[in-house]
């Protein structure tokens, strides 16, 4: 859990990057992140009601005396790629694999990266 909250930004902070600024009348569409690692990631919100529950919870709340987390960063991470459109534009650590991150996300993530275009041989 500790490396997903390293290698994204928290459900808070992708709160104040989409739904504040839509609140306020900006149109953005997409919203860019990159981690520590040099990994670049997009997500494309859809603004729809279940999204913005989701960016509402609270990240712990107290209960029976305790504080208790009400959602992991990777559960939240899969809820949002369930919604929006959230790609590796630039692969690197943890986030191995480039392209659309889906429900699977997880294992492929941890894919090593293709090894693109090989020429065997230059032609003119």
């Amino acid at each position: 859990m500790e490396q997903v909250y390293a290698n994204f930004a928290s459900p808070s902070m992708v709160r104040e990057h989409t739904r504040y600024l839509k609140d306020r009348g900006f149109e953005i569409k997409d919203y860019y992140y990159s981690t520590p690692h040099g990994v670049l990631l997009r997500y494309t919100p859809v603004y729809t009601r279940a999204e913005k529950d989701l960016l509402s919870m609270k990240a712990v709340e107290f209960k029976n005396g305790a504080w208790q987390a009400q959602l992991s960063s990777e559960d939240f991470i899969s809820r949002l790629v369930d919604l929006g459109d959230f790609r590796v534009l630039i692969a690197g650590y943890y986030w191995k694999q480039s392209g659309r991150m889906g429900v699977k996300w997880r294992e492929r993530r941890q894919q090593p990266p293709g090894l693109g275009i090989v020429w065997h041989r230059d032609e003119l």
